[in-house]
């Protein structure tokens, strides 16, 4: 049934670190890479709705200052991975593992800004199920429009549809 949603085009190339690709050549000419923000939650909308996201999905009016200082952890990044959540988890199930899946990708965030991690279940300090559980709710209720669609595939939908735009 999945297999509806076709998937992302995906080979060897594509796990190649970023420093080598920007070497590679097709047919002797340069690649390119583009990078699009916020791609999959804006693909989403528009597939769905015919619309732009009217701002950054992942930008809430919220004191990114403070939570830095609080959590030292970028919150644009801990809102980005609480949203891929939403995208890839039906919304029954969103909120189970939420908070590891937030302190993995933080703590790989800081171990590549040179932090060197010392436990192997070692969290990021500052990062609370509450803050995280708020998070969550405040995007949710940004995103009110997709709650509807949350069925745990939209995030294959949004990989098909940039698999679509590519080829």
């Amino acid at each position: 049934e999945l297999m509806r949603y076709g998937g992302r085009f995906y080979d060897h190339i594509c796990a190649t670190p970023s420093e080598y690709r920007k070497l590679l050549k097709f047919n002797g000419n340069p690649t390119v890479e583009l990078d699009f923000s916020a791609f999959h939650p804006t693909l989403i909308y528009a597939k769905f709705f015919g619309i732009e996201c009217d701002s950054d999905p992942y930008f809430l009016d919220y004191d990114h200052d403070k939570f830095f200082k609080e959590t030292n952890c970028n919150l644009r990044t801990v809102l980005k991975c609480i949203m891929t959540r939403i995208l890839n988890v039906d919304i029954k199930s969103q909120k189970i593992g939420l908070c590891k899946a937030v302190y993995d990708k933080m703590m790989d965030e800081l171990v590549d800004n040179g932090y060197e991690k010392k436990q192997k279940n070692e969290k990021p300090s500052g990062i609370t199920k509450a803050n995280v559980n708020e998070l969550y709710s405040l995007l949710i209720e940004k995103h009110q429009k997709i709650v509807p669609l949350m069925d745990g595939n939209l995030g294959l939908i949004a990989l098909k549809l940039e698999s679509d735009i590519c080829f």
